[in-house]
């Protein structure tokens, strides 16, 4: 069974109810049903080619998570925290990554196009 916290106060956000389901998957379920992953745990997350287009994800953690290849256009990861994270051919056009830490994340070939990066950590 699968659950994801809340980043700040490890309250249960959401649980999964298929034993055999993985985060991936549970987290491509909840996406696709257009719920708010915000501040949300999920660090380290095997997300890679996953589409993600237009998620709330801002103050979520996925630092160390791999999102290469994965479609974050549109996303809200204002604040949200990426670093370590493999973004590498990730499509982030248009996403929010304002006040994101980037600190060390692979944005090798990954789209920014019209992607808001102020105040975003970039070291």
């Amino acid at each position: 069974m699968v659950t994801i916290k809340h980043l700040f106060t490890s309250e249960v956000m959401f649980t999964s109810t298929n034993e055999n389901q993985t985060l991936r998957e549970f987290v491509l379920e909840l996406i696709e049903s257009k719920n708010n992953l915000s501040r949300a745990d999920l660090s380290g997350a095997n997300l890679s080619g996953a589409n993600l287009s237009g998620a709330d994800l801002h103050g979520a953690d996925l630092s160390g998570a791999d999102l290469h290849w994965a479609n974050l256009s549109g996303a809200d990861l204002s604040g949200a925290n990426l670093s370590g994270a493999d973004l590498s051919g990730a499509n982030l056009s248009g996403a929010n990554l304002s006040g994101a830490d980037l600190h060390g994340a692979d944005l090798s070939g990954a789209d920014l196009h019209w992607a808001n990066l102020s105040g975003a950590d970039l070291s």
